[in-house]
Parts: structure tokens; sequence; C-alpha cells
């Protein structure tokens, strides 16, 4: 992550480090609820309720 904020800030750009975050960082927690198709059919972006 380090290698990347210094190519952007090499280029001349502002870094807001407190946007730039590991995967392994707790300040944020993200969760989102989804659901996926079975592997049989095709991608269904928005399954119907079976039943």
């Amino acid at each position: 992550m380090r290698t990347e904020i210094a190519h952007i800030e090499a280029a001349g750009f502002t870094v807001d480090r407190d946007l730039w975050r590991g995967p392994t960082d707790t300040l944020v927690s993200v969760a989102a609820e989804c659901q996926h198709s079975d592997e049989s059919g095709p991608i269904v972006t928005i399954p119907k309720p079976k039943g």
C-alpha cells in the first residue's frame, strides 16, 4: 500500500491517508446483504424468492 501512495504522490497528487487502509484495519467495518444464484444456471442479479 505504501508503494501505491508513493506513486500517487510522485505524480503530484495529494493522498488522504485516512482513506487508504489495509484489509486488516478494523477502523471501519463493512457488511452487505447479498444473495447468490446457484451454480446450475445463468447469473441472476436479483433472485426471485423461491416457493
